[in-house]
């Protein structure tokens, strides 16, 4: 061993770590040009490995970004409905003085399709996910300071295992070949070092990635206020359960949920108030249900739920169970404690008919329950 003029030599840690590695080499110190080549194609098939890596990581850096546009052009949808909106005259910015916002959003949701999901807005949402696009890191230089810097060594990988002795051979050092053959083993050891950092941030990236989409997965999903599932996922789980029913000849129940005198909430304790009422019966909903049931914010105060492989009694029973825990849900206001009632109507799907046709059986029926004195449970005959 030496420690002048060849590659690791001044590293005593690494000479004294690999002094085994580098006294194995029993062969004659003789540097042929075959060698040279194997070395040769190590390298170009490490670099080859690297490129495609490269494209790899390339490829969920663009998914990342791509999602967070999508993500960003949702949330600036929002601004289109400022037609239909109070402005301030001085500032231009929405007014929510008398709960306009909140009656636009009502009338919408009632009359319309639309399904109001209250996301940030895009000036937010780059604030918030701008930490995800990280740049590659930079490359070091080869030399600081004037002096050639050694890269850090590898020497589990197989190439630098078997080549490692022949480098660090100070009979070859005079050797016709041992110049190109020494760059060639350096440029081999970089390459490695940027293909491992690239691995690294690419795994970053995948990560990145996967939990961007089951964050952007939940919230299409979810109803931000609640966290019950929204309008759209209880469309998917409605057609699953009907397609299970027609197959194994079952039925299962709807209940439509609507909270009475809701807007009379709004309108004396503020919105403020009607979002702790709507959170606190979506947990009673939800710890009272079992575990195969669904419930979704349909929209405003309405609720729909979702009970599989259940009779239209059961259904009803159920809904009188549900109604009567709602109507125990007080909320401390203005020192005094609210009370606030639900109406709900019931209705066990029929062989042949239609998600929405039954959908709208249950709604008739949970308006027959309001028209009839409201704090009661109607069943769909």
């Amino acid at each position: 061993m030496i420690d002048h003029g060849y590659p690791f030599g001044k590293d005593e840690l690494i000479m004294k770590k690999y002094e085994a590695l580098f006294t194995e080499h029993s062969r004659s110190p003789v540097l042929c040009f075959e060698e040279e080549q194997e070395l040769y194609a190590a390298y170009c098939s490490l670099y080859k490995r690297l490129v495609k890596i490269s494209r790899i990581s390339d490829s969920y850096q663009a998914a990342i970004k791509e999602l967070l546009v999508k993500l960003q052009t949702a949330a600036a949808e929002i601004k289109t409905l400022s037609g239909c909106l109070p402005i301030c005259a001085s500032c231009k910015k929405i007014r929510d003085d008398e709960g306009y916002w909140q009656q636009v959003e009502h009338y919408l949701m009632k009359h319309s399709g639309a399904v109001f999901t209250h996301s940030v807005c895009s000036e937010c949402a780059r604030k918030l996910y701008s930490d995800l696009l990280l740049p590659a890191p930079e490359e070091r230089p080869e030399h600081e300071g004037g002096s050639p810097k050694t890269p850090e060594l590898d020497v589990e990988d197989a190439v630098i295992r078997r080549f490692l002795p022949t480098v660090n051979n100070e009979a070859l050092a005079s050797n016709p070949l041992y110049g190109d053959f020494k760059d060639i083993f350096l440029s081999y050891i970089r390459l490695l070092k940027r293909q491992n950092r690239i691995v690294r941030i690419s795994d970053k990236y995948q990560s990145q990635l996967r939990e961007l989409m089951a964050v952007l997965d939940i919230s299409s999903r979810t109803d931000p206020l609640t966290k019950l599932c929204n309008r759209a996922d209880m469309f998917e789980k409605l057609a699953a359960e009907q397609s299970r029913a027609v197959r194994y000849q079952k039925t299962f129940s709807l209940v439509m949920v609507d909270l009475d005198y809701f807007k009379q909430v709004n309108d004396t304790y503020g919105h403020l108030a009607g979002d702790q009422f709507l959170v606190a019966v979506a947990g009673l909903m939800r710890s009272n249900l079992r575990k195969e049931d669904s419930c979704a914010r349909w929209g405003g105060e309405e609720f729909l739920i979702l009970l599989p492989e259940t009779e239209l009694s059961n259904g009803t029973h159920t809904a009188e169970k549900l109604r009567g825990l709602i109507a125990s849900i007080t909320v401390p206001l203005h020192g005094e404690k609210v009370y606030i009632t639900a109406s709900l109507g019931v209705a066990s799907y029929s062989p042949g008919e239609t998600i929405d046709h039954c959908i709208k059986r249950a709604d008739d029926a949970l308006y027959l329950a309001k028209k009839n004195g409201r704090n009661r449970v109607a069943a769909a005959q």
